[in-house]
C-alpha cells in the first residue's frame, strides 16, 4: 500500500515537471513564432527566456514582431480598440518603452486609431483614450502635429495645446509653423496664456521655453498682421509677444499704443505706456500724422473709449487725447457728422459706434471741456438729434 501511494506520488511530480517544461518556450521556439507570425503566442511565451539570457537577438527577434504586428493591423485596416489596447499594453514593456522603431509604429498606428474612432464611434469616447495615449507616449512632433489637427476638428472649443506647445517648441517646429492651423492656433492660445503675459518683462524669456527661435520666425508675420486687424485689446498679446523681441518699429509702437489708448484699456504698465506715448506723440506732428492716417482706414474707427462704463475715466482719457492728439478726435466727430447727415455713404453702417457716447461726455462734462469738439459741432449733432426725435 505505502509503495503504490509512493508510486503515485513520484508519478504526479513528474506529469507536472513535464507540463511546466511544455509550457517554458526557448529562443529556438520564439523563432518559429517569428517565423510564423503567430503574434500573440510570441508576446505571451518572449518572456520565458530569463532575463540573464535575453540577449541582442532576443532584443532583436522582440522589436522585429512588435513593430510587424502594428504593420499587419495597417495593412488589413484594423483599427480596433482591441487592437490598439494590445499594442498600447505592449509599450508598456521596458524593452518596447525603449523601442525607437515600435514607439514610431505605435505612434503612426494611434493616429489613424483616432481618425477611424473619431469618424465612425462616439467622439466623447475616443477622446480621453487619446489623452492617455498622449500622456504614455514619447510626444514626438510629428504625431503632435497630427493628433492636433484631429482634436481641433472634432473638439474646436476644446484644449488642443497639450498637443501645439509640442509642436512649437521642438527642434522641428520649424516644418510645422508655416502652417496656416499652427499660425492661428499658436496665436489664440498664446494670447489667452495670462500666466505668460501678466509680467510684461518676462514675456521674452517665458516665449523661449514656449517657442522656438525657427518657429517664432515663421509665426512673426502671422502675429504683425493680427496687430493690425484685432482691436488693440484683443491683440495684446500679439503686441507683448513682438514687442518684447524688439520686432516693432516705432512708427508700429505709436500706432498700437494709440489704438490701445482707443480700446478702454486696462490699468496696468501697458496703460501707463500708452499715455505717456500719446504725450509723446503730441509732440510730433509728423508721428501724428503718420498714426491718423493709418486710423482713418480702419472701419469701425477706434474710439471704445469714449463709452467707458466708468463716466470719469472716459472723460479723463477723452481730455488725455483731446490734448495729445486733436487731430484724431476732430476726424472721429466729423466723420459721425457726415453719416449722421447723410452727407458720405458708408458701406458698412456707422463707422463711429461710439460717437453718441462721446457727444454725451462733452454735454455733461462742461467743467472738463474738449476744445475739439466745438460750439459748432456740438449744435450740429444737437439738430441732428432733434430732427431724428431723440
Amino acid at each position: 500500500m505505502f509503495f503504490s501511494h509512493l508510486r503515485h506520488f513520484f508519478f504526479v511530480i513528474l506529469i507536472t515537471n513535464s507540463s511546466l517544461n511544455a509550457m517554458t518556450y526557448t529562443i529556438a521556439d520564439l523563432e518559429v513564432l517569428q517565423e510564423g507570425k503567430n503574434y500573440k503566442e510570441f508576446f505571451k511565451h518572449a518572456k520565458d527566456i530569463i532575463p540573464t539570457s535575453r540577449d541582442r537577438h532576443w532584443f532583436e527577434i522582440l522589436s522585429t514582431m512588435g513593430t510587424a504586428l502594428i504593420d499587419e493591423y495597417r495593412t488589413n485596416d484594423q483599427y480596433t480598440v482591441e487592437n490598439f489596447s494590445y499594442i498600447e499594453s505592449l509599450a508598456k514593456w521596458p524593452e518596447l518603452k525603449r523601442d525607437e522603431f515600435y514607439q514610431i509604429k505605435r505612434n503612426s498606428f494611434a493616429v489613424e486609431y483616432f481618425r477611424d474612432c473619431l469618424t465612425k464611434k462616439d467622439k466623447n469616447t475616443c477622446k480621453p483614450q487619446m489623452m492617455k495615449f498622449w500622456n504614455s507616449s514619447n510626444k514626438d512632433t510629428e504625431t503632435a502635429f497630427q493628433l492636433l489637427g484631429l482634436h481641433y476638428g472634432f473638439f474646436p472649443q476644446g484644449n488642443s495645446w497639450v498637443f501645439l506647445r509640442e509642436v512649437i517648441k521642438g527642434e522641428q517646429s520649424r516644418f510645422y509653423c508655416d502652417k496656416p492651423l499652427i499660425k492661428n492656433l499658436s496665436f489664440r492660445y498664446l494670447a489667452n496664456l495670462d500666466n505668460f503675459l501678466k509680467d510684461e518683462s518676462q514675456t521674452n524669456t517665458k516665449l523661449k521655453t514656449l517657442v522656438s527661435k525657427d518657429c517664432w520666425k515663421k509665426l512673426n508675420p502671422y502675429f504683425l498682421t493680427e496687430l493690425s486687424n484685432l482691436p488693440a485689446s484683443e491683440a495684446k498679446a500679439a503686441f507683448l509677444l513682438l514687442s518684447s523681441n524688439n520686432l516693432l518699429s516705432e512708427a508700429q509702437l505709436d500706432l498700437w499704443h494709440v489704438r490701445y489708448f482707443l480700446d478702454r484699456p486696462e490699468p496696468g504698465d501697458l496703460f501707463n505706456k500708452s499715455w505717456n506715448r500719446l504725450k509723446i506723440i503730441g509732440q510730433n506732428y509728423d508721428r501724428r500724422k503718420a498714426v491718423l492716417k493709418s486710423l482713418k482706414a480702419e472701419d469701425p474707427l477706434p474710439g471704445r473709449s469714449f463709452s467707458t462704463e466708468d463716466k470719469r475715466k472716459a472723460i479723463t482719457l477723452t481730455k488725455h487725447l483731446d490734448s495729445h492728439f486733436p487731430e484724431y478726435l476732430s476726424f472721429y466727430t466729423k466723420t459721425c457728422l457726415n453719416y449722421l447727415e447723410g452727407k458720405e455713404v458708408f458701406p458698412r453702417g456707422n463707422p463711429t459706434l461710439d460717437c453718441h457716447q462721446l457727444f454725451t461726455l462733452r454735454s455733461e462734462n462742461k467743467e472738463q471741456r474738449l476744445d475739439t469738439i466745438t460750439q459748432e459741432i456740438s449744435i450740429r449733432y444737437s439738430s441732428l438729434q432733434k430732427m431724428m426725435g431723440k
